[in-house]
Order: C-alpha cells, then structure tokens, then sequence
C-alpha cells in the first residue's frame, strides 16, 4: 500500500517521492494567486504615486507661467494694434470691442463664399451705381456750373477702379474691387441714359 510500482518493475516508497507539484499548486490557488498580485499592486501604486506627483508639479509650473504672461491672441481677434501708453481691454466689454474687426472679417469672408452672394452685391452695386448717376445729375444739374466741379472727381474714381480692375487677372481680384467696378459700371449707364432723357 505505501509502495509504487515503476514501468521497470522496482518498488519505491512514496514518502520518498513525496506529493506531486500540481497537487501543491491546485491545493490553494487563490491564495497563490493573491500572493502573485501583492507586489504587483504594490508596484502600479508606487507608479501611480509618482505619476500623480509628476503631474501636480507640471500644472503648477504651468500656472505660474501663465500668471506671469498675458494670453496669446488667437486669429479671432484680429491683427495686433500697437498702443502707446494704453492698457489693453481687461474687461469683457472691451475685449469684446477689441475683437469686433476681426468677427466682422470672419462674417464678410463667410458671406461671400456662399454661392451666388457676389452676383446678387454686384446687381445691387449696378443698382445703387444708377440711381447715384440720377441723383448727381439731379440735384447738382440744376445749377449749371456745378457740373464739372463734380464731374472731375467722378472721372477721376472711375479711372482708376478701371485701371486697377483690368491691370489684375480676374482670379486675382478682390471682391470689393470688383464692386467697385459694377459701381463704376452702374453710374456711367445711369449717366448715359439721363443724357439721353435730357437730349430727346
């Protein structure tokens, strides 16, 4: 009863061979493994202690430099204007004012991208170009001597809205020039059809 047989026929005590590995492993196997996951809690906690550590030291690097330093503008604020002697606006009324130029630059250039809003400001720059040409030749036609007073400046404007339209290749010119020659447009239409009007 206290021997073992062997494939080679000899008999051997089983106090000598003693209890075999996986019955000394399965007898306990949560207490082995909570004995295997100690020391590796022990170690994540030590990781987590120095990360935590590391972090507070960071934040508080970081809050003393921005104590010491302004923010820096962001694109919505428009360009930087330079100051002499005058503090920058602390209160929210006038950082809202000091960002008004670069909202309204931000508005102007998603209004015009939408399709189809420069036909309709360039119909409507023809338009006030008109009814600009009737109302010159109107009120200051009534006096005769006022018209080459006020048709120099105009000869003038004009010229050079058309030197700067056409001196540019059409996918280099900018949006307020190219209303500006629809104005042009609209004025010399409206001054030629109340010369018309007036010599019928």
């Amino acid at each position: 009863r206290d021997m073992i047989s062997l494939s080679s026929n000899k008999m051997l005590p089983t106090a000598a061979c003693g209890p075999p590995a996986w019955a000394s492993a399965s007898a306990s196997p949560r207490a082995a493994l909570a004995a295997a996951r100690v020391p590796l809690l022990r170690a994540q906690a030590s990781d987590e202690d120095e990360y935590l550590a590391d972090l507070e030291q960071q934040l508080r690097r970081a809050a003393a430099r921005s104590s010491r330093s302004p923010p820096a503008p962001t694109a919505a604020d428009g360009p930087p204007v330079r100051r002499t002697g005058a503090a920058l606006p602390t209160s929210r009324e006038g950082s809202q004012v000091y960002a008004l130029p670069g909202k309204a630059r931000a508005a102007w250039r998603s209004y015009i991208g939408v399709p189809g809003q420069l036909l309709l400001l360039s119909t409507l720059s023809l338009l006030v170009g008109f009814y600009l040409a009737g109302s010159l030749s109107t009120i200051f036609g009534a006096a005769g001597f006022w018209e080459p007073v006020i048709g120099l400046p105009v000869l003038l404007v004009g010229e050079v809205v058309t030197r700067e339209y056409y001196l540019r290749p059409a996918e280099r010119r900018p949006v307020l020039l190219k209303l500006a020659n629809a104005l042009k447009v609209g004025f010399y239409l409206g001054v030629v059809v109340d010369a018309i009007k007036l010599a019928g």
